[in-house]
């Protein structure tokens, strides 16, 4: 009976030297190999920008309806996101701030709305803003 626990007892040391071992992997996928942030962290992080920027894209074309819209039933185009109206937020950007319109009369060509957004520090002309272009559908 001895003899059977002493070879249990190695087998048992040996499975968990393997446990490690596995354990120690799965962290190095997990937290990558270059330390500080992990690998999945910053997958997930630009998988959230990609999709703040697709949804950016799809409210700047609807924000484009809403201009288009405005000029039709007042003649003009609208000089800021208040005078459109919409839902509360609608011309804001993805870190929240309103954006400002553009517009660029473009001769035999629809008429491009430029939407100037602020960037994640908020603050109009630094370098961090970002610019959303849409055709008008006149």
């Amino acid at each position: 009976m001895g003899r059977c626990a002493s070879v249990r007892r190695g087998n048992v040391g040996f499975g968990l030297i393997v446990l490690l071992i596995v354990l120690a992997i799965g962290m190095i996928v997990y937290f990558g190999v270059g330390g500080g942030s992990t690998g999945l962290a910053q997958q997930a992080a630009k998988s959230r920008d990609m999709a703040r920027d697709v949804r950016t894209a799809v409210n700047t074309r609807q924000l484009a309806m809403l201009i288009s819209q405005y000029r039709e039933e007042n003649g003009r185009l609208p000089a800021s996101p208040a005078e459109v109206g919409g839902t509360r937020g609608a011309f804001n950007d993805q870190w929240g701030t309103e954006m400002r319109l553009d517009y660029v009369e473009r001769p035999g060509f629809n008429t491009r709305v430029v939407f100037v957004s602020a960037g994640p520090d908020a603050e109009f002309g630094t370098g961090d803003d970002v610019r959303y272009e849409e055709d008008l559908p006149f």
